[in-house]
């Protein structure tokens, strides 16, 4: 019995002019993978440790599987078989293998059937792939009728590929258009990202104004809450206003008031500006007696201003007292001549009227009543 290292990580055992070999898949972090085992010795049970700790001996077939329990006696690991070559293992296997199943995440356990016979093969998935057949004969048994069955799939991938043939070449012919698209995803997607920027700061915002808008909805909870209720109790006094036409009586009442007040001439209508005007509107240049200008005490001539308020506020007492006075009380008669007073008011403007005409019928009033 000798060793040979195939890889860095996968080493063979192997008896000289013997047509058998096992391998040693190592793993440092799982612990070994053995791949069948040769007949037990002390020998080999040497060769097995040397290539470090082993925990999973896959037995290919039924006859590889005679002394497996030997090893896992010797070595504490476990022994993993198809569910075919169960029965000729002493003692039975630790794990079941069915036809296609994945022993490690390095190694799948494939079943071979032909002939009546079976064995296991497993694939490692290492650099490039490793496929380690046990018994070659049992998958040379296996080839033809395999071949059979992968004749009529040939055939109908050739006729796939002919079928599209043309296909391709219209993806050909339409390569640079999509080339060209795809060349402008870049200046998009360059243009965009300010945008995106811009959506993200506004998104923070906008979390902001919602949490802060948080107190207020939790204030107005309430009010929407009960107003349920009464939206129900206004909605009959809402249809029966509407039914009712009270929304137009309203507006019919508000275009006739304005009828009323507002002037109509040649053009459209006007409305009307009046103006209160008296004395205090006048032009001046110094305060007058009974209004207030707001200018007393104020330039060159403000200590005549306020001699002049004083004298009319001192006017305006001695009035009020003589008003007060009872009738045939002694002293000046209320109205006499030299008696303080208001001042004398400018003499209204008179502005031209129309001449009204005599006798004037209903449409001649109306006339003069609206008319410019």
């Amino acid at each position: 019995m000798d060793i040979h290292q195939l890889r860095s990580w996968i080493f063979e055992l192997y008896e000289p002019l013997e047509n058998e070999r096992q391998y040693i898949v190592y793993d440092g972090e799982r612990g070994n993978l053995l791949i069948d085992a040769p007949p037990f010795s002390e020998r080999a049970l040497r060769l097995v440790r040397g290539a470090g700790p082993a925990s999973l001996l896959v037995a290919t077939n039924a006859a590889r599987a005679a002394d497996a329990a030997k090893y896992r006696e010797a070595l504490g690991l476990q022994v993993a078989v198809h569910a075919d070559d169960a029965d000729g293992l002493p003692g039975g296997p630790d794990l079941v293998l069915g036809d296609d199943e994945l022993v490690r995440p390095d190694a799948r356990a494939v079943r071979v059937h032909a002939n009546g016979e079976g064995a296991t093969v497993l694939l490692l998935r290492k650099a490039g792939g490793v496929l380690v057949c046990g018994d070659l004969d049992l998958a040379i048994h296996r080839l033809p009728p395999l071949l059979a069955q992968l004749e009529p799939s040939a055939n109908e991938l050739a006729g796939l590929a002919t079928e599209g043939r043309p296909v391709v070449r219209d993806l050909a012919a339409s390569a640079p258009q999509l080339r060209a698209l795809l060349g402008d995803f870049q200046p998009l997607a360059d243009a965009a990202r300010p945008t995106l920027v811009k959506l993200s700061q506004l998104s923070k915002t906008g979390l902001r104004a919602v949490r802060a808008a948080l107190p207020v909805s939790k204030l107005l909870l309430p009010v929407a809450q009960r107003l349920p209720p009464t939206v129900a109790i206004a909605q009959p006094l809402v249809d029966s206003l509407i039914a009712r036409g009270v929304p137009e009586e309203i507006a019919r009442f508000l275009w006739v008031s304005t009828a009323v007040v507002d002037r109509f001439d040649q053009v459209s209508h006007i409305f009307p500006s009046y103006q209160l005007a008296g004395t205090c509107q006048q032009y001046a240049e110094t305060p007058t007696s009974g209004c207030d200008a707001h200018f007393a005490g104020t330039g060159k001539g403000a200590p005549k201003a306020k001699a002049a308020a004083r004298r009319s506020a001192a006017g305006r007492g001695r009035q009020r007292r003589s008003q007060a006075q009872p009738p045939g009380v002694p002293g000046q008669p209320r109205g006499a001549p030299g008696a303080p007073g208001a001042p004398p008011g400018l003499p209204l403007p008179r502005l031209p009227l129309p001449p009204l005409p005599s006798n004037p019928s209903t449409s001649q009033l109306l006339d003069f009543l609206l008319g410019p």
